[in-house]
């Protein structure tokens, strides 16, 4: 059995918003809270506390704009393990299972409503004989995610 890689790019243009109002929103709350403090050399206790909540935002924030920047899913068959790894940069979040166990392929849909309309996101999902779905490619397009998800259905009706 020959394995494959497919590679789903999670770029997008909202990096061209995400970027420079990350710069100003880590750099002006971390640095000004915890710069200030590194600089007089003084350590206070109400201004650190204060500043957690800026300090998580950041580091979120700066986890998006990455993924917004390079990110990328990789979906890869290997020597009988089936393994999807999200993320950016060399930092992924892998989730597999044995190619044995991999049941079927879907493509899911999910609306969510807003203020004045609905939103419908796309994402392939794996139904693995033992444990909760796979799922990858949330955020991409259909089309893209509908020509996965044809892929993945053949290639498991064909494995079996």
């Amino acid at each position: 059995m020959d394995g494959f890689r497919l590679i789903l790019s999670a770029r997008s243009c909202i990096a061209f918003f995400l970027v420079p109002f990350t710069l100003v929103w880590a750099g002006g709350s971390v640095g000004g809270i915890y710069g200030m403090q590194i600089a007089k050399g003084e350590f206070n206790l109400l201004m650190s506390l204060f500043g957690l909540p800026f300090l998580a935002g950041s580091v979120l924030l700066i986890a998006i704009t990455v993924m917004a920047v390079a990110g990328r899913c990789v979906v890869e068959l290997a020597g009988g393990k089936f393994s999807i790894r999200t993320g950016a940069l060399g930092v992924y979040r892998t989730q597999s299972a044995a190619w044995d166990d991999v049941l079927s392929c879907r493509l899911t849909e999910a609306t969510s409503r807003g203020r004045s309309s609905y939103s419908t996101t796309y994402q392939v999902e794996i139904a693995v004989e033992r444990g909760e779905p796979l799922r990858f490619g949330v955020g991409a397009e259909r089309k893209t995610v509908l020509s996965l998800s044809r892929f993945l259905a053949g290639r498991i009706q064909r494995g079996r």
